[in-house]
């Protein structure tokens, strides 16, 4: 069905045209939270997410509707991430062979360093915290990582700031 002959597409296409996609996904987490209007609103993040994964979307172009492409307070706590955590998974379920995690995800977006900027500087909120396991997880998975961690971290050019550095509490979970 397209847009013209399926009410539902067409009035999640006309509620992201107007509100954009993060401001849709924030309309959508408030209604989340009332019981009247919860099925109705995980109904339309449903078909939001169909539409991007019909439209062939990667998860970094979701990323920049969303807004996550630039930090913040919150960033992993925030509506516009759940939904783009969902993205995340159906878009994986699609493409099982160019699966696509969220910390790779991010360093697509954030580039290297932005990452590791990144992590030093969000709060320690679930999201986040789940956020900086991952990415950890990850680098544990590199066969390369006892040696060079330290150095990605940058945490060989920190000198005497090394035991203040947010950095040293990734290196030393």
């Amino acid at each position: 069905m397209t847009e013209k002959t399926d009410p539902d597409q067409a009035l999640v296409g006309a509620m992201t045209a107007n509100l954009g996609g993060a401001g849709f996904s924030q309309k959508i987490a408030e209604a989340m939270k009332n019981p009247n209007t919860k099925e109705l609103a995980m109904k339309m993040e449903a078909v939001q997410i169909s539409r991007w994964l019909k439209g062939d979307w990667s998860p970094v172009q979701i990323m920049d509707t969303q807004k996550l492409s630039k930090a913040s307070a919150g960033l992993f706590d925030s509506p516009q991430f759940a939904t783009w955590s969902t993205f995340l998974t159906e878009y994986n379920k699609k493409h099982p062979k160019g699966e696509i995690t969220v910390p790779e995800a991010f360093t697509q977006s954030y580039g290297e360093e932005g990452l590791l900027k990144l992590l030093g500087s969000i709060d320690d909120g679930p999201g986040a915290t789940k956020f900086k396991d991952e990415v950890v997880k990850g680098w544990l998975a590199n066969p390369d990582h006892p040696a060079n961690m330290f150095k990605r971290l940058k945490l060989n050019e920190a000198g005497d700031d090394l035991l203040s550095n947010p950095m040293l509490s990734i290196w030393t979970p």
